[in-house]
């Protein structure tokens, strides 16, 4: 019986902590195409002008942030990352959420400013204080409803990874192609 007492106590002891008890953060990467200085680099960086419709500004990170805060109340914290303070609107309240430049987690030999999501991504867990567990959320992304943690994450702590297809045109309606 000790012997199945002290296995019992072990596998408890190395037991992942439970989603409930694991802060999540929430990461929105930011670009302000306006912000001074932008345009000059995204061009040195790649011959070209930016793509407008990938780099306009249409207040939607507002919208972001109050669905956030009104439908992912679970969140423990938001991090605003941006290239550098230019990119952060005048409007944004620093209490309510943390701004985090690229220079504070992007390994030197990293080419800077970086305008590739995918690049900035792999090095977001470099951010200090970010919790071992968060989400990637872009700055046009809005929760209608509220969401909760299961969704994102398993019994297990383990990120879900699932495709979900919703239309936006009814089945009945006739659709414009």
């Amino acid at each position: 019986m000790r012997h199945a007492e002290a296995g019992a106590g072990q596998a408890e002891a190395t037991r992942r902590p439970a989603v409930g008890d694991a802060p999540v953060d929430l990461v929105i990467p930011y670009v302000d195409a306006q912000a001074p200085g932008f345009r000059e680099r995204y061009v040195a960086a790649h011959g070209h002008e930016p793509i407008p419709c990938q780099t306009r500004t249409l207040g939607e990170l507002r919208f972001a942030l109050r669905s956030i805060e009104q439908h992912l109340p679970w969140i423990r914290s938001v991090v605003l990352v941006v290239q550098d303070e230019a990119h952060v609107p005048d409007w944004i309240e620093r209490r309510q959420l943390r701004v985090v430049p690229h220079e504070e987690f992007l390994p030197a030999e990293v080419r800077q400013p970086c305008f590739n999501p995918p690049a900035l991504f792999a090095w977001l867990y470099r951010i200090p204080g970010l919790a071992p567990r968060y989400l990637i959320w872009s700055d046009d992304q809005i929760a209608l409803r509220p969401l909760a943690r299961r969704r994102f994450f398993s019994r297990r702590a383990t990120p879900r990874c699932t495709l979900e297809f919703a239309s936006i045109f009814r089945a009945d309606s006739p659709r414009a192609d």
